[in-house]
C-alpha cells in the first residue's frame, strides 16, 4: 500500500495529476506495479471462473469473467476484486454527510463482487480479497459559503481547507475502525493531502485524500 501511495505521489510531482482519482483499472494497474516493486508478482485482468449470485433459489450461475488482479504474496496467491468511488466531503456545522454511507456501500459492493470468484479460488487453495479504492475532495463552496463560519472567521482560506480535510479524514477513519467490528479482516490505508499550498481541482474542489480498503472473504 505504501509503495502504491508513493507511486501516486511521484506521478503528481512529475505530471501534476493523481492516478488514484481515476477508475479502478488505473488503481489496480498502479497497485500491480507497486507489488512488482516489492517483489510480489501481480497480473491484472486474468480470466477466472465466477458465479453470479442473484438472490433467487437454485445454484448460482457459473461463467468465465475477468478478475481485477491476482497477487502472489507470502507464498500464497490472492485474487483481488476492486471497486472505486469518489467522495465529496461536505463540511457542515451539523456534521451531516453522505460520505459515511457511501463508504460502507463501497466496501459492501467490493465484497459482493469478490464473492463471485470465491468458489474457484478456494478450489485451488487461494484466497479472495475485496479491494475498495477511494478518493475524496472538499467542495470549495463548503469552505467559502458554509454554515460553520468559525472555520473561516479568524483563519485564512488555506488554513480552513486544511482543517476541513483533517476533520473529515479523522471522521472517515473512525468509521472504518467501527466497521472492523463487522468485518474483522478489514485493513485500510488513508493518505491525506498535506500540501499547504492547495489548489482547486477543476475550480470547484480541493483534493483531500485517497486510499484503499481491503478485506478477505
Amino acid at each position: 500500500m505504501n509503495a502504491w501511495a508513493a507511486m501516486n505521489a511521484t506521478y503528481v510531482t512529475q505530471f501534476g495529476d493523481l492516478p488514484a482519482w481515476y477508475v479502478e483499472n488505473s488503481n489496480t494497474a498502479m497497485l500491480a506495479a507497486a507489488a512488482w516493486q516489492c517483489n510480489c508478482p501481480a497480473l491484472c485482468e486474468p480470466n477466472v471462473d465466477k458465479q453470479k449470485f442473484t438472490g433467487r433459489p437454485g445454484r448460482p450461475k457459473s461463467f468465465v469473467g475477468r478478475l481485477d488482479m491476482e497477487l502472489y504474496v507470502e507464498d500464497s496467491w490472492l485474487w483481488i476484486e476492486a471497486k472505486k468511488d469518489h467522495f465529496l466531503y461536505t463540511y457542515r456545522a451539523d456534521g451531516r454527510s453522505d460520505r459515511r454511507k457511501r463508504l460502507v456501500n463501497l466496501i459492501d459492493r467490493s465484497r459482493r463482487f469478490a464473492k463471485e470468484s470465491k468458489k474457484a479460488a478456494e478450489a485451488d487453495g487461494w484466497s479472495v480479497v475485496a479491494a475498495a479504492f477511494f478518493s475524496a475532495s472538499v467542495a470549495a463552496n463548503s469552505i467559502e459559503r458554509g454554515k460553520d463560519r468559525s472555520l473561516r472567521d479568524g483563519f485564512g482560506k488555506e488554513d480552513a481547507v486544511n482543517r476541513a480535510i483533517y476533520s473529515e479524514n479523522a471522521a472517515m477513519i473512525e468509521k472504518l475502525e467501527s466497521y472492523r467490528l463487522e468485518v474483522s479482516s478489514l485493513q485500510y490505508a488513508v493518505f491525506r493531502n498535506t500540501n499547504t499550498r492547495l489548489q482547486e481541482w477543476a475550480g470547484v474542489e480541493y483534493p483531500a485524500a485517497f486510499g484503499i480498503i481491503t478485506s478477505r472473504l
